[in-house]
């Protein structure tokens, strides 16, 4: 099976609750998935990017780090392992961020149809079933869990460069794959 592959970028808007800011969800190679990444970057103003570890993804993180030296962003970028996922995790991972949507701790954008589907058609039971949007957007909690401080610290370090001068008030954003 061919998944598709979620880029999700989360933020921390004025309210102080995390938030999914914007997504997209598709059949790319590594170079569409970097330049996706670099896009919603220069858009959202992140510093900050999550990838999944896991088979093919792991070589992820050393293209990309060659890719963001290549293009002289290496020093705006920082780049983090995600926790690889298996059926019993992801579905954990997917409960626990349903769970935060329904305590009013974490929120999709508004209007959102894609991701919403997703997690209402979702079987914590079943396998194979299409869920790659809202496994990736699930990686937000874990970002934060892990990487708060250094996500912050990095936002902070940005502010003061006006080309990552952040839309997000407090300057957290996260790019997950």
């Amino acid at each position: 099976r061919n998944d598709k592959t979620a880029i999700v970028v989360h933020g921390i808007p004025h309210t102080g609750k995390p938030q999914v800011l914007a997504y997209i969800c598709g059949h790319f190679t590594e170079a569409d998935i970097f330049d996706h990444c670099r896009r919603f970057t220069q858009y959202w103003k992140s510093c900050t990017w999550g990838i999944e570890r896991v088979a093919a993804q792991k070589v992820l993180l050393t293209l990309f780090e060659v890719w963001l030296m290549k293009y002289g962003e290496s020093n705006h970028i920082t780049l983090y392992p995600l926790q690889p996922s298996t059926h019993t995790s992801k579905g954990a991972r997917i409960q626990v961020f349903v769970n935060l949507m329904a305590a009013g701790e974490y929120f999709l954008p508004e209007g959102d149809l894609d991701a919403t589907t997703q997690f209402l058609n979702y079987d914590l039971t079943m396998r194979d079933q299409t869920d790659d949007l809202i496994d990736a957007i699930s990686y937000g909690p874990q970002m934060l869990l892990r990487y708060r401080s250094a996500i912050l610290n990095n936002a902070q370090m940005a502010v003061g460069r006006e080309q990552f001068a952040g839309r997000v008030q407090h300057g957290l954003e996260i790019a997950c794959v």
